[in-house]
């Protein structure tokens, strides 16, 4: 059927390989209709299930990739995949249904196994769709080549899954990267940092201690792709040098925590805006664990709305800040 298949009928080798589907072979499949009979067939599912098992996510449009033994006879493509945890059978059982194709027919193989046994199918049944003739190869060497198929399949589709994971974590790093150093400040954020007059290149610091955070704490440590603050002390040290800094302007507990948002530029925080500058810190956190933890260290104080930082913790922070922008230390390492 496919120029993919050869019609040898001899032999069907067990090795299967993971492999792009064909334009031309790709081509056919859409002319047969297949992903309209499964939209239909994922209809009739959400009908028949409870709205919060969210199956939506157990199924996919059709793949562009299927495996194929090296003889090029057999070819399966799996269509649906149903979890252990959706079917909730006796021993485990996960169903799967694959679309397979020989030279001189095409039908589909419907299987329950254990999860993640693909060699124990507990039941099949196989359905031939059309058929020219009689087909050389039997039901029992079908499932015997398909055990093969889910094995390659498995396989391959957890490699495409590593790469386009790693692939993803790139582009955030770069995302994130971007950000720190180029991005803009909110309005807000520049405002108060421009009522700083005595730290030269405020910005900049700012930007690398920030900066060093992300290498040190989030992908280092912590091993995600996004700047963000956590309640370690790394973190409220940073937050110490905000509220540093809008102290200069402005002493209302009240008013921070209303401008709190603005400042972070919290809203646009996990959109892919690289030209924004915004901080990882999350509202309910810095209005309330923040200052809980300050407070009972006496590095800060309110009393009647007004923020008070303990005057040899204040001083820190300015010698900190005072020091040139070449020392403060560039983190560079990175430990996948």
């Amino acid at each position: 059927m496919f120029t993919t298949l050869n019609k040898m009928v001899h032999s069907y080798n067990n090795f299967f390989e993971y492999t792009d589907i064909d334009d031309e072979s790709l081509k056919i499949l859409h002319d047969l209709h297949i992903e309209d009979h499964y939209e239909k067939k994922r209809e009739d599912w959400f009908i028949k299930m409870p709205d919060d098992l969210h199956l939506e996510k157990y199924y996919s449009r059709m793949p562009g990739k299927w495996c194929i033994n090296l003889d090029r006879q057999i070819a399966f493509l799996e269509l649906e995949f149903v979890s252990a945890g959706i079917v909730r059978g006796n021993n485990n059982e996960c169903f799967k249904e694959f679309l397979f194709f020989l030279h001189d027919a095409y039908g589909t193989v419907s299987v329950y196994y254990p999860e993640y046994v693909p060699d124990n199918i507990l039941s099949s049944k196989i359905k031939f769709i059309a058929t020219e003739g009689t087909s050389p190869i039997s039901n029992g060497e079908i499932l015997d080549l398909l055990k093969e198929a889910i094995k390659a399949y498995s396989i391959g589709w957890h490699i495409d899954f590593k790469v386009d994971h790693f692939l993803r974590q790139i582009r955030w790093l770069k995302h994130t990267y971007t950000s720190l150093i180029h991005g803009e400040f909110s309005d807000k954020l520049k405002s108060i940092m421009s009522s700083v007059s005595e730290i030269e290149d405020l910005n900049l610091k700012f930007r690398k201690i920030c900066l060093n955070h992300f290498l040190e704490q989030n992908i280092n440590k912590n091993h995600v792709e996004h700047f963000y603050l956590y309640d370690d002390e790394k973190s409220m040290e940073i937050f110490d040098i905000i509220v540093w800094i809008y102290l200069h302007k402005y002493v209302s507990f009240n008013q921070l925590i209303c401008d709190w948002e603005e400042i972070a530029n919290e809203e646009i925080h996990f959109k892919s805006l690289e030209n924004i500058f915004s901080i990882g810190g999350d509202r309910k956190f810095f209005c309330k664990h923040y200052f809980e933890d300050r407070r009972s260290k006496k590095i800060i104080s309110i009393y009647d709305d007004m923020i008070n930082m303990d005057a040899e913790y204040s001083k820190k922070i300015y010698m900190k800040l005072s020091q040139p922008l070449s020392s403060i230390p560039d983190r560079r390492c990175y430990t996948p």
